[in-house]
């Protein structure tokens, strides 16, 4: 546990508090005031400084929760609560998050506080309310978001297993509907006739899918149309096409490649010559250098121009019949890629024809770039002959398949093996999730057993905790044991054993045993997982009667005393019986006991701390004040005899009110008279001493308690020698190590420490 020490704490502008400090000294603080003194705005403060709220004023519709924390007439922006721990400063205003720190991290449910509203919280809630709560402050919501992830998960898994495996149903009620069949084996006869009557392989449950869909996929049922397609595309004639092609190379023979370079080339030399001639006119050649008649010449060159031009047309014509035999040629092509493509569909026929490469052989060709010997002459014949082939295959191809039963037979054939192809796929499928589904089951139930062991363990060790605590405070009584369990993963249960029954609290509790037992849970907790030794206990037990008020005391101080602790309560009563039980343990100097008069609207609360009253006898004899003194020590008189009467219950006379001396002449006839003390002559003679000496002081008491003269011839000498005895008294009623009242046993002749784990015990038995 980390060590807390609460120093001061400023609150500004907050709940009816313009601006107050409280110092602590790191001490624990408790406070008494009526309602509306300003007890509850104080802790409120501390659950606004921890938690960033007000847990009572979430919720409510009629309450803006930011606006009823600042002081009336204050600005938001003045509220602060500011406190120093450890040597820490935490400070937070409204809309401003404080620096984060340990502290804040483990406070910030709340875990620290607990006033009425939250004590019966626990208790009403469902078992799924009780396990948010409890798992919220062990810090379990983690570990809950881990399940749920898992449980999704698997939920995941298991809905893709059932959408699976109707999916597997759907398609084998489709395959049997195809045929009209009861079953599977009857289904693969049907199937195996169309196969075998198409040459194909017969069926089994072991055979491979796969291969038959690409045998008989999907698009051979739709062979008819393609192939009726390529027939049509099959309607060229070739043969024409040769002619032609044959034709044009028989002219182009007729003249010589050199021929028809030289008439286009000369036609240019002579046009180009004429020109020239014209322009110089030459009187000498300018290349040999004889002389030359121009009119001579250029009529030379004109009627050799016209010679030529007729060479030169039949050239022309020859391109343009060539020109458009290329187009004849592109078109077969493309015819040729057109089949090609059609036929690459099916996996049976081979196709592969281009006339690319001889196109572009014969664009050479006119171009002069290649010669007539390097051209592939029989191309186009043997085209002719293996087309012719192709088309007939294809034709006896279209004939069979254009059996309109036979095509709807193979269809019936596909949509089975397709089918059965689906449902292997689902069947992997399936077998994969079953996989995954059994891992992440195995994994959820795995971490949800363990998380329900360690719950069960924790709540184990709270409900020892609770029992505990809740038996110490009810051990006079026969309604006790409660039991702290988890039914499922996501809820707990809070009983009571009920004379062997086992109920709900609320069945047969007062308000007063669910109030404690609500404190005793919330005890547990902080017990087992508050990380710092810091707890607010606000107004708790007003419905708890003033015996077992005393023993929540006697829990407090003893299981918490290592605690700085923050208390509130409107009981005068109770805070002076917790005031007399620190100093009883005492841990008075672990204590702040504090009064709230009254709160003032600009000041705060103003706070009286009162001084415990062995500390104001010492006071008052150090000042020389003997009547206050003496008065102060009867009273101290009157409140041990009234504690140690009700711890051995000794029988006291039917009165409505009772005094000092009724206390105190019940106490000591029971001690002289009874057996206990008999039972041992030295212990008998002690408490008889013990008595005798108080005896002699006891008229100071019945004179200090009155207001008259007689009192003044008191000296202090007196009230101290008053004081001693009463302090014997006191000393001869408590436990020699700790303190606390002794229980004594008549039938045991011995007397034990009240305290519930000072294990102090005093035989009275004569030891012969």
């Amino acid at each position: 546990m980390s060590e807390f020490k609460l120093h001061k704490v400023h609150i500004k502008s907050f709940r009816g508090i313009k601006d107050y400090c409280i110092d602590f000294d790191d001490k624990s603080l408790v406070l008494v005031g009526e309602n509306g003194s300003g007890k509850s705005s104080i802790v409120n403060a501390f659950e606004f400084l921890f938690t960033g709220q007000v847990e009572s004023l979430k919720g409510t519709q009629a309450i803006k929760h930011d606006k009823s924390l600042v002081h009336l007439g204050d600005n938001p922006e003045d509220l602060s609560v500011t406190a120093n721990i450890n040597k820490l400063t935490i400070e937070r205003k409204l809309n401003e998050e404080p620096l984060e720190n340990d502290i804040l991290e483990d406070f910030k449910n709340g875990s620290f506080l607990l006033n009425r509203q939250k004590l019966l919280k626990f208790i009403e809630l469902t078992p799924k309310g009780k396990y948010d709560n409890i798992t919220s402050i062990i810090g379990f919501s983690e570990l809950d978001d881990i399940e749920n992830t898992l449980n999704r998960t698997k939920n995941s898994f298991n809905t893709q297993l059932k959408n699976k495996r109707k999916d597997l149903e759907k398609k084998n009620e489709e395959i049997l509907k195809i045929y009209g069949t009861e079953d599977i084996d009857e289904t693969y006869e049907k199937i195996n006739e169309t196969l075998v009557k198409n040459d194909y392989d017969k069926l089994t449950p072991e055979s491979d899918l796969e291969k038959y869909l690409s045998q008989l996929s999907k698009q051979n049922f739709d062979k008819t149309k393609q192939l009726a397609d390529i027939i049509d595309l099959f309607n060229v004639d070739i043969q024409s096409i040769n002619l032609e092609f044959e034709d044009l190379l028989k002219e182009y023979e007729q003249a010589t490649l050199y021929e028809l370079k030289s008439t286009s080339n000369l036609i240019d030399i002579l046009n180009k010559s004429s020109i020239y001639i014209e322009n110089e006119n030459l009187k000498e050649c300018p290349i040999c250098k004889n002389d030359i008649d121009n009119e001579e010449v250029l009529k030379y060159i004109t009627d050799k121009k016209k010679e030529l031009d007729e060479d030169e047309n039949s050239l022309k014509n020859w391109k343009n019949k060539y020109s458009d035999f290329i187009k004849r040629l592109n078109k077969l092509n493309y015819t040729l890629k057109s089949i090609d493509k059609i036929l690459s569909n099916f996996k049976e026929y081979e196709f592969d024809y281009s006339l690319d490469s001889f196109i572009d052989d014969l664009n050479k060709l006119a171009d002069f770039d290649l010669t007539i010997s390097e051209i592939n002459r029989n191309i186009l014949i043997d085209l002719d002959k293996e087309f012719a082939d192709f088309k007939t295959k294809i034709q006896n191809d279209f004939d069979k398949l254009n059996d309109k039963d036979n095509y709807e037979e193979l269809t019936k054939v596909y949509k089975v093996i397709f089918t059965l192809h689906e449902i292997e796929g689902l069947q992997n499928d399936l077998k994969i999730i079953e996989k995954e589904y059994d891992l992440a089951n195995t994994t959820y139930t795995l971490f949800k057993d363990n998380k329900q062991k360690t719950l069960e363990k924790i709540l184990e060790d709270i409900q020892k905790r609770v029992s505990e605590y809740y038996n110490f405070i009810h051990d006079d009584e026969e309604f006790n044991t409660p039991e702290i369990k988890a039914p499922r993963s996501t809820g707990i249960s809070l009983n009571l054993n009920f004379k062997d029954v086992i109920a709900d609290p609320r069945s047969y509790s007062s308000e007063g045993h669910l109030d404690s037992l609500g404190l005793c849970v919330f005890l547990a907790f902080v017990k087992e997982f508050n990380k710092y030794n810091f707890i607010i206990l606000d107004d708790i037990i007003s419905t708890v009667d003033l015996n077992h008020k005393e023993r929540i005391a006697s829990l407090l101080l003893e299981e918490f005393k290592d605690y700085q602790i923050i208390l509130t309560t409107h009981s005068k009563l109770w805070f002076r019986q917790l005031k007399n039980y620190a100093l009883n343990y005492k841990l008075n100097n672990n204590f702040i006991f504090a009064e709230i008069r009254h709160l003032d609207k600009f000041t705060g609360p103003d706070l009286n701390k009162n001084m415990f009253t062995k500390e104001l006898i010492e006071k008052y004899l150090e000042f020389g004040d003997a009547y206050a003194a003496g008065n102060a020590i009867r009273r101290y008189l009157e409140y041990v005899c009234e504690n140690v009467c009700r711890t051995n219950q000794i029988p006291l006379p039917l009165k409505e009110h009772y005094m000092v001396d009724d206390y105190y002449k019940a106490l000591k006839k029971y001690f002289l008279d009874s057996k206990i003390f008999k039972s041992s002559p030295k212990i008998e003679s002690y408490y008889e001493k013990v008595f005798k000496h108080f005896d002699s002081s006891r008229y100071l008491g019945n004179v200090l308690s009155h207001d008259d003269d007689s009192n003044l011839d008191v000296t202090l000498n007196e009230v101290e020698k008053f004081k001693k005895v009463v302090f014997l008294v006191e000393r001869s009623m408590t436990c020699w190590k700790c303190g606390r009242y002794l229980s004594f046993d008549e039938n045991k002749k011995s007397a034990s420490c009240t305290g519930r784990k000072c294990i102090a015990v005093m035989s009275f038995k004569n030891k012969e």
